[in-house]
């Protein structure tokens, strides 16, 4: 940011100065000057040309000089050739540059130069991308690093004076064994050495303490200076978190506005009827659909990148680039499911628009078939589900009749099921079904559940079936006139409960001839507002019976067991045992 200010300062100082050099216009009234000729001022690009010409000269002559003085013998020492061929490859360098700019400035196009083969690095392209957040990260930690630099070369100095102070130490015992020395031997050479020896360690004594004394004060001042880790934390978040997350959610902005334009304008083009209008035929409109919706992406895909790059932020724009690149790459290994929910979204897959489906155990109509579709199942409360395209590929639709029902029954409708049930039905959604049996409780299905236990609905008309006995001394009547009789008592007798319009047929029939009885079987049928009489008729049908057989004299038949004494059971083997003898 700093240098982006010093840049505009700088061009802001030559804008002015351009126009405080400019000359300023002559009056009209101004008399022409003599006609003296003077040589017109050269333009820019000709004293750019002269300087670049100069300095490809100059450094001509001295790419030869170290050539010359790489090429002489004896050759130079290996640190001076280093050196030598530094300077010549940073000559070359500004040379061909220089070059390169000349041959810019006499033509006026750049593609003269022949093009080298450009190796892509990848760690250096990652480093530039990085670098913004490198950067910065490295100007936030500079103070605590160069504490931590500033500690450590406290401690090497330390250590430092540590080691000459115990010389010295060393110095100052052999001085005074040497001065001790009785021998009479001449100690004044091993004396001048150890006074040499101990003024070049003094001298690297002082200089090591005046050293770790200005590190240490220049630490302390740091230590002074520095910043809590709020602080840090704040310009962390101000100066690089935040932009960040601004050219984000600015980038989100452009891509979410894209997007919802586009999506908008397709649904007002849809609301007036634009391909109705021109005749478009269905496959036509749902691929002209698909290939809007495509477009929409990439185009928002587009808005997004272009505010990245308008604000200069490289990082989170590669970042974005490569995201969406992975995205792209892993959908190589979906592209035989994204085929298959293309082809349903044309129309032209396993469902069908406007036909059955069976979904989650329930019958449902495809109403439409897009990205997200819907299904519809007119029985139900709320039937109305929005699925995605995913969860389409599994499914196979078929062609319907209008007769097919959509649920076995209906809200208000009359039900037994087989766990013994019976009751109304309140309520049925695509989850639940709620009856509420005689009594007022309610019991709450699963919907599946519900279909399992074979809900018979009885409001579209239903038959009593009982079983009536009676004894074998009323073989005549059963056998004449009985039967018509307890028919005709039972349809006048149905209705204590039920309208007359509401029995439809009664029927009394010989059952069979059983060992102590003859049963006969009752059929009655109504209709379906009798409904809610269910139980109550069949309890009636027995009832009615036996009053009927009461008027008419008929003896009721009741199960009978016959015992056999003991002794009657031993004549009875013995006889069948003489029997079986005699054959």
């Amino acid at each position: 940011m700093v240098r982006a200010v010093m840049m505009r300062f700088r061009l802001l100082l030559l804008l002015l100065t351009g126009l405080l050099l400019c000359p300023l216009p002559v009056a009209a009234q101004t008399p022409p000057k003599p006609a003296t000729t003077h040589a017109a001022s050269p333009p820019e690009h000709l004293i750019l040309l002269r300087s670049r010409l100069e300095r490809r000269a100059t450094i001509s002559k001295e790419l030869a000089e170290v050539r010359k003085a790489l090429a002489k013998t004896p050759p130079p020492t290996p640190e001076e050739k280093a050196r030598l061929e530094g300077q010549e490859k940073e000559l070359t360098e500004e040379f061909d540059a220089i070059e390169s700019e000349v041959g810019r400035e006499l033509t006026g196009v750049d593609e003269l130069a022949p093009s080298a083969s450009v190796e892509v690095d990848l760690r250096k392209q990652f480093e530039e991308v990085v670098r913004p957040a490198l950067d910065f990260l490295n100007d936030l930690m500079e103070q605590p690093r160069e504490i931590e630099k500033l500690r450590r070369g406290v401690e090497e100095k330390n250590r430092q004076i540590v080691v000459l102070r115990r010389a010295l130490d060393g110095l100052e015992k052999t001085k005074a064994e040497a001065e001790a020395d009785k021998s009479g031997a001449d100690n004044k050479a091993l004396l001048a050495e150890i006074k040499s020896y101990r003024d070049r360690f003094q001298r690297e004594l002082t200089i090591r303490e005046n050293e770790r004394t200005v590190l240490d004060r220049r630490r302390s001042e740091l230590l002074a200076e520095r910043q809590s880790f709020g602080q840090y934390a704040g310009k962390l978040w101000s100066g690089f978190v935040l932009n960040r997350l601004l050219n984000l959610l600015l980038a989100l902005l452009a891509f979410g506005g894209v997007l919802f334009t586009l999506r908008w304008v397709r649904r007002w083009l849809t609301r007036r009827g634009l391909f109705k209008s021109l005749g478009t035929s269905p496959f036509v409109a749902r691929f002209a659909d698909v290939i809007f919706h495509v477009f929409a992406v990439l185009a928002a895909l587009g808005a997004a990148f272009v505010v990245l790059w308008i604000s200069g932020d490289w990082l989170l724009l590669t970042l974005t680039m490569l995201i969406v690149a992975g995205l792209v790459l892993l959908s190589r290994h979906t592209l035989p499911r994204l085929y298959e929910q293309l082809r349903i979204i044309m129309n032209l897959g396993g469902v069908r628009e406007g036909e059955r489906v069976i979904w989650r155990g329930l019958p449902w109509l495809v109403k439409r078939l897009h990205f997200y579709s819907e299904l519809q199942n007119p029985s139900l409360t709320g039937g109305s589900i929005r699925l995605p395209i995913r969860d389409m590929t599994g499914l196979l639709s078929r062609p319907f009749g209008q007769k097919e029902r959509w649920f076995p029954t209906e809200e208000g409708d009359w039900i037994e099921l087989n766990d013994g049930t019976f009751g109304k039905v309140v309520l049925q959604t695509p989850e639940f079904v709620q009856v509420v049996p005689l009594g007022g409780s309610f019991k709450t299905y699963n919907t599946v559940d519900f279909l399992n236990r074979t809900p018979r609905n009885l409001s579209h008309n239903f038959r009593v079936q009982s079983r009536f006995g009676v004894d074998y001394r009323n073989t005549a009547a059963v056998l004449g006139d009985a039967m018509q009789v307890l028919a005709a008592s039972l349809q006048q007798g149905y209705r204590r409960l039920v309208a007359a319009e509401d029995i439809l047929k009664v029927n009394v029939e010989l059952l069979e001839a059983a060992s102590s009885s003859l049963d006969l079987l009752v059929l009655a049928d109504f209709s379906g507002k009798a409904a809610p009489q269910f139980q109550a008729l069949h309890r009636l049908t027995q009832r009615l019976c036996l009053e009927t057989a009461a008027e008419q004299g008929w003896t009721v038949a009741f199960r009978q067991v016959v015992v056999h004494r003991a002794e009657n059971a031993a004549e009875a083997s013995a006889a069948a045992a003489a029997s079986e003898d005699r054959k």
